[in-house]
């Protein structure tokens, strides 16, 4: 049964107080999804391999509650006739749909599909956000309007103040936006990717330059490097030094360590599935791989990593982070 009103839409704010986007589900798969963009419906299904999928019905308010549930309806109408959604979409553009989709909106339904799908990490959705605002240029201009000059032109601006690596990455993500285009019928068929002519935008930017920074190895030079991080609480703020410190014995990427929440932590080893011993349990979702095979984290805590744990437990162990 739908458990949405046109009031719960009108009122539903773009995003919360941290930025994050909310959802609001309607039953049946249909939901409306805001960002701190816009607020769109969208439409979960399985496809024809038996995967979800998701289908954009539109942006609200231009497409109301009534006329959203209209257009659910007849697509699941369609899905039990056997027939493929992606076909459907395909065929229900006409050329001037095509015409008026820009850029811009394209790229901004794209990120929130990654964002809804729920299969990327913070640090990817927050880059996405990132490309948004450096792509502003081709934002107004239609998938006809744009050739492969203009996307060289946005990527060399990066390139030209000293960010060769954000220039190559805003190729790439560029390039998944047309992809998108190209999935979802905004683009025709017969319009030529510019993302593609001549070679990818990669190999039209200048190189990124790798600066390899080799590991200590000398024992001697390990521990002095240690001797200065267990001594740099006064030198530098208490909670970056014991970051450090931590780092060093629980060999865990610095990011785990910088959005590390209390509760990942049994510092009296009291989970019985940690068999008594100190364990920090990082979540797959927070993990850089998270396929299929993959399981929770799990990092023994030896007696010196308590102890900087609860040392930094005095400070903020009221607080989530």
């Amino acid at each position: 049964m739908p458990t949405l009103s046109a009031e719960q839409c009108a009122v539903q704010p773009l995003a919360d107080a941290k930025g994050r986007t909310l959802k609001l589900n309607d039953g049946d798969g249909l939901f409306l999804l805001s960002t701190d963009k816009a607020k769109g419906w969208r439409l979960r299904y399985r496809n024809a391999a038996g995967k979800d999928s998701l289908l954009s019905l539109g942006v609200y308010p231009d497409v109301t509650l009534a006329k959203a549930r209209t257009l659910a309806a007849d697509y699941r109408a369609k899905l039990g006739r056997g027939e493929t959604l992606t076909e459907v979409r395909r065929k229900e553009r006409s050329d001037t749909d095509l015409q008026v989709k820009t850029f811009g909106q394209a790229a901004a339904e794209y990120n929130a599909r990654r964002e809804a799908a729920g299969d990327a990490a913070p640090k990817t959705l927050e880059r996405c956000r990132l490309m948004f605002r450096h792509s502003g240029k081709l934002h107004r201009r239609t998938f006809k309007e744009i050739n492969r000059p203009d996307i060289i032109e946005v990527c060399r601006a990066l390139e030209t103040a000293g960010q060769r690596d954000s220039a190559k990455r805003l190729g790439i993500w560029i390039t998944a936006v047309f992809k998108h285009a190209y999935d979802c019928g905004y683009a025709p068929r017969e319009l030529p990717d510019p993302t593609h002519q001549g070679g990818t935008i990669g190999k039209s930017l200048l190189p990124v330059r790798e600066e390899h920074r080799p590991g200590l190895t000398d024992p001697k030079a390990v521990g002095a490097l240690m001797r200065v991080v267990d001594g740099s609480e006064w030198i530098i703020t208490p909670a970056v030094s014991r970051a450090l410190q931590l780092q060093a014995r629980a060999a865990v990427r610095p990011g785990n360590i910088r959005y590390a929440d209390w509760a990942e932590f049994d510092l009296e080893g009291k989970w019985p599935q940690n068999d008594g011993h100190p364990t920090w349990v990082i979540p797959l979702a927070k993990m850089k791989s998270r396929d299929g095979n993959r399981t929770d984290h799990i990092v023994p805590l030896s007696r010196q990593a308590v102890a900087i744990l609860k040392s930094q437990q005095a400070l903020t162990g009221h607080l989530k982070w």
